[in-house]
């Protein structure tokens, strides 16, 4: 794998200048010995971003989607049971380890390795729909990401985006994540900055669970925070919905 890039001061990413970023990168590579993707975490990873992926397949109808790249895809598990069923032309990409794993479980589905610390790493081909769930949080300089993503854009492609909302999950004065695998984390107004900033169009932004709980008494409990009468809500996935400008 290429050395991964600097990281930029937070100003870059339109957070606040005393945002506490990362000061390294920490990848599940590094610093895990043991194989990552063993059965109990290809498990897990199914629980994460349904709802994120079951707007993906709303869309795939709705827009006459005929083409998807997850980027970021892991084992594949969520886009082989929301997203190949609906679309016949589906690729996945993330690193090597994810890709031989998500390969192997999921045949009917083209994967392709993709560092995305560096740029060119998505092929030389657009798509219609693109998914990036939960994975800017985990990039050293994402606009790398953003460029990437552009480049398998048409004029029309949409893109998902999603990452958490940290007002939302840590609290309204939280100015970095105990995550060493989250680099930074944005709320919901400075993701929009950010997108804008890097020439995307901001279509619609959704809160949604990280898993699939009961969003009726979630969003009760969202306009709780909404309202200051409580420091969190359980709607912290923010998943925007852009297109290139």
């Amino acid at each position: 794998m290429n050395k991964s890039p600097a990281i930029p001061s937070p100003e870059f990413f339109c957070l606040p200048a005393q945002y506490q970023q990362q000061r390294s990168i920490e990848s599940h590579d590094e610093f895990n010995t043991d194989p990552y993707w063993n059965a109990e975490r290809i498990a897990t990873s199914a629980m994460y971003q349904q709802h994120v992926y079951r707007w993906a397949a709303s869309l795939i109808s709705k827009l006459s989607v005929s083409s998807v790249l997850d980027i970021g895809c892991g084992p594949g598990t969520k886009l082989a049971k929301f997203i190949q069923p609906y679309c016949d032309d589906v690729v996945g990409a993330d690193l090597e380890n994810a890709v031989v794993i998500a390969q192997r479980l999921h045949e009917q589905i083209r994967f392709q390795v993709a560092d995305l610390d560096q740029y060119d790493t998505l092929g030389d081909r657009n798509f219609d729909l693109i998914i990036c769930a939960d994975v800017i949080e985990h990039l050293a300089d994402p606009r790398i990401l953003l460029k990437n993503i552009r480049s398998v854009c048409h004029s029309d492609s949409k893109i998902l985006i999603s990452t958490p909302d940290r007002h939302r999950l840590r609290g309204r004065q939280s100015m970095g994540s105990p995550m060493k695998e989250h680099i930074r984390e944005w709320s919901v107004h400075e993701l929009n900055q950010f997108l804008q900033q890097e020439g995307f169009e901001i279509l619609k932004s959704r809160l949604f669970h990280f898993g699939d709980g009961n969003h009726i008494f979630s969003s009760i409990r969202d306009f709780a925070y909404r309202l200051r009468l409580t420091g969190c809500s359980p709607l912290r996935c923010n998943t925007v919905l852009c297109t290139p400008k």
